[in-house]
């Protein structure tokens, strides 16, 4: 009875310890990898205030050479992976009239907030990147490591090496099963020379909400990398990310490890706003909205479409066929690139368009250096300036842009500027031209939907 009396008082002791010490319990929603259940995760636009790579208070200038290089920078890295010809992707990059400092290998728009392991103190900052399939993180102890503020992941309670079950992953060209341990590694290189070297686990990783600070997701046995050898300079100047999240269409990519292999994003209008990144059963499509579908590329692990067409004010340019070749749709690059002969019949197009408006083009040597701009009139705004309608067809699906989508704007200067820019390899949709746009990638199926928004409000 005694023994009784005195286990209760300790229960009650520890249990009023830790509501003192934790007075909001989390609210756990467990997904496996073999869960079809949904979550969702903060996307954090580069220039908002929660993002670690927030740049401070930019002039609209200064925002639109960061993207512009940011952009070249995407589509550079994008070739050096396909081509394989660093010394070309080195000698374009010096051809570009502004130079800042490139922010990291390949740049992105995006970021997510992850917890990594069972330790639950220690919130990584991954860069989002639906043109790569590897997540890793920088892992203690590492040599060389690239300096970032706070502590590097180490190997938690929670870790598991690889076994068995993962032996169709561990293959050439990027994994080597390494004989002396059997351990699956890895060295990924990137733009410019800098690599990340490890080896693959399996680890929890954790997702906070944002809206509801007692609610997390723990998603179990994650495969992904623990990199032990980095390039010093791997995110540049930048102290606070320490890895990548990998969502293209590769096996061991986050998105393939979900049971639904579906995610989607809308991405709102305007610099520093953050979406939302929804998989499985949170990825809501509003009834009646007319969706749209079209099929990736099945020959390639990231998001190429079959483009076969463009309209403008619905009348299709007249070009062949063959101009409509490698379009891939890519939230990491801000602008949009389109294939050099396609691109001179928007930009006549629309000379012919404004020149029946009266507006005034805009040829200053201004640093922004875009080729088509035009002066605003007295009585036009950011949201009133005349726009023609673009559409870019493909297999079964048109994806419409409009003012929003088609056009940079500098409102100190009163101009604005179709945000394209020529390019003799691939046409490649940026994030500012899929804003306002519900896009969700069935990666299963290999298919895309997508539909106009008038608000990405709840999605």
């Amino acid at each position: 009875m005694e023994s009784r009396k005195l286990t209760m008082t300790m229960l009650f002791l520890f249990s009023s310890l830790a509501i003192l010490l934790f007075p909001q319990a989390n609210t756990l929603t467990v997904v496996g990898n073999n869960s079809s259940r949904g979550f969702s995760l903060e996307l954090i636009h580069r220039d908002s205030v929660d993002s670690p790579l927030y740049p401070g208070n930019l002039t609209s200038v200064e925002l639109l050479q960061r993207d512009l290089v940011l952009s070249e920078s995407r589509s550079l890295w994008l070739e050096e992976e396909e081509d394989e010809s660093s010394a070309t992707v080195g000698r374009r990059l010096q051809d570009l009239n502004i130079r800042p400092k490139l922010t990291h290998a390949g740049g992105s728009m995006y970021t997510v907030k992850a917890i990594i392991g069972s330790n639950p103190w220690t919130v990584s900052h991954l860069l989002l990147d639906t043109r790569s399939g590897l997540v890793w993180t920088q892992t203690e102890p590492c040599n060389p490591c690239f300096k970032h503020d706070g502590p590097s992941y180490r190997l938690s309670q929670s870790f598991h090496r690889l076994d068995d079950r993962h032996a169709y992953i561990c293959r050439p060209p990027i994994f080597h099963k390494r004989p002396r341990d059997g351990q699956c590694t890895y060295i990924k290189r990137y733009r410019g020379g800098r690599y990340t070297r490890g080896a693959l686990g399996l680890e929890q990783f954790s997702f906070g909400s944002k809206n509801d600070p007692t609610r997390k997701t723990i998603i179990h046995e994650v495969i992904f990398g623990t990199s032990y050898n980095n390039s010093r300079n791997m995110f540049s100047n930048n102290r606070k990310v320490v890895g990548i999240l990998g969502m293209n269409m590769a096996e061991y990519s986050f998105v393939m490890q979900m049971a639904s292999r579906r995610f989607s994003y809308c991405l709102f209008p305007g610099h520093g706003v953050n979406s939302h990144l929804r998989f499985g059963t949170d990825i809501v499509m509003p009834r009646g909205t007319a969706y749209q579908r079209t099929s990736f590329d099945s020959s390639s692990l990231n998001y190429y479409l079959p483009w076969v067409g463009i309209s403008i004010n619905g009348r299709a340019l007249n070009l062949p066929q063959t101009a409509f070749k490698r379009c891939i749709i890519d939230s990491g690059a801000p602008a949009t690139f389109v294939i050099q002969s396609v691109y001179n019949a928007i930009e006549k197009s629309l000379v012919e368009y404004y020149r029946r408006k009266h507006l005034r083009r805009s040829f200053s040597n201004s640093p922004h250096d875009l080729r088509l701009c035009y002066h605003m009139r007295p009585e036009d705004s950011a949201d009133t300036f005349p726009s023609p309608q673009v559409e870019f067809h493909f297999h079964g699906a048109t994806l419409r842009l409009g003012r929003i989508q088609l056009f940079y704007v500098i409102e100190k200067e009163s101009i604005f500027c179709l945000f394209m820019i020529p390019s003799k390899h691939r046409t490649l949709i940026g994030a500012h031209a899929q804003r306002n746009t519900h896009f969700v990638y069935d990666v299963s199926e290999r298919q895309l939907h997508f539909a106009p928004r008038n608000s990405c409000g709840g999605l």
